[in-house]
């Protein structure tokens, strides 16, 4: 049983992972487009 409630808890921290990376490459995205922006390109 403990076998299993960890896999729980490691897919659980995969998918804050996964969110949190999703979030990293959107500020990325949006600091890019900006940077972009002021230089007039």
């Amino acid at each position: 049983m403990s076998c299993k409630n960890d896999l729980r808890k490691n897919i659980v921290i995969l998918k804050n992972l996964g969110d949190i990376q999703h979030v990293f490459h959107i500020l990325v995205n949006k600091t890019y487009f900006n940077y972009i922006r002021k230089k007039g390109i």
